[in-house]
């Protein structure tokens, strides 16, 4: 009986197991929570094993809007200036290679109502003038100490860029803040400590308002 023979054959690629990433799981604010501080909170979750980065977002539940998103190499970061008195819910993405991704649950919080003037003042103790509401959707009031009386008011977006000065409207807010009477201006009670800004022209987001050497951040919301 004769056998044939048997032709051997190698296998031209390689094939790799590729284990799949674990979700992150989320540890604070936690699902549910209330009162979380609007001005400055701590978000934490668990370290993912092979995950190299994390991208955490954080949105508006009604109406739905990204309000912070940012990629990090930690397991926790602080989120400054979310709207007040509102639904949010966040989520964490872990990321490893190009192919390992995975998303945590999405847990849901509620940010604490807005501060109260006499809170906002105390806090801004130190400063030669106190800003308020923070945030606001339209009108922000500025109280000025004597020290400060003849001292130029300036505004900043996020990016740096000058977009006000208390002389008026600087070339480069025309195309960010509503023509007519309604633009953002000052108007300046008759004891001239107290200044009222129209800021509702301008797209919501942070920004920043200096008079002589200080300098306090803001928000606008919708």
């Amino acid at each position: 009986m004769k056998f044939s023979k048997v032709a051997k054959c190698s296998v031209p690629f390689k094939i790799t197991i590729v284990s799949e990433m674990a979700p992150p799981i989320l540890r604070s604010p936690s699902n549910g929570a209330s009162g979380v501080d609007s001005k400055k909170s701590k978000f934490v979750w668990n370290q993912v094993p092979g995950a190299t980065q994390y991208l955490i977002s954080v949105y508006g539940i009604s109406p739905v809007k990204l309000l912070y998103q940012n990629f990090t190499d930690s397991t926790w970061v602080y989120v400054s200036d979310l709207p007040a008195n509102l639904n949010c819910q966040w989520v964490v993405l872990a990321m490893g290679n190009k192919i390992s991704k995975k998303y945590s649950a999405t847990w849901k919080f509620t940010t604490n109502a807005m501060v109260s003037v006499d809170q906002d003042l105390k806090e801004q103790m130190g400063h030669s003038y106190s800003l308020y509401p923070n945030p606001t959707d339209g009108i922000l009031h500025v109280h000025r100490l004597n020290s400060v009386m003849n001292e130029s008011i300036f505004m900043y977006d996020e990016l740096g860029k000058c977009i006000y000065t208390s002389g008026g409207l600087s070339s480069q807010m025309g195309n960010q803040i509503q023509s007519g009477p309604n633009a953002a201006g000052v108007n300046k009670t008759e004891n001239g400590s107290d200044v009222t800004i129209d800021v509702s022209g301008l797209n919501p987001g942070l920004y920043w308002l200096k008079i002589g050497s200080d300098t306090s951040r803001f928000m606008v919301i919708r």
